[in-house]
């Protein structure tokens, strides 16, 4: 009888072993999706922050070359005037 009873709690605690095992492989296998969420959230905002620099840098280049392009006409439109031409420049 005592033999059974010493079987029983050895296989109770073989049974409790592999329950933590199996709850520290649940928690781990838990944290470590949760760092490849925040790992992939990261990369997202990232590329959304580019995304934005490109879209921003685009909108300044245009911006300036349109200021070029004016103060071009500007100058052009100036020089036709002083010269005479006024009546005639195609700037």
């Amino acid at each position: 009888m005592a033999e059974q009873a010493q079987i029983e709690e050895a296989t109770r605690a073989k049974i409790a072993a592999a329950h933590e095992r199996i709850k520290k492989k649940r928690q781990e296998r838990k944290a470590e999706e949760a760092r490849k969420a925040e790992e992939a959230r990261k990369v997202e905002e990232e590329e959304e922050w580019k995304q934005k620099e490109e879209v921003d840098w685009v909108a300044r280049e245009k911006a300036w070359r349109s200021s070029q392009k004016q103060q071009l006409k500007v100058s052009c439109h100036r020089s036709c005037f002083l010269v005479g031409t006024d009546l005639v420049c195609r700037c």
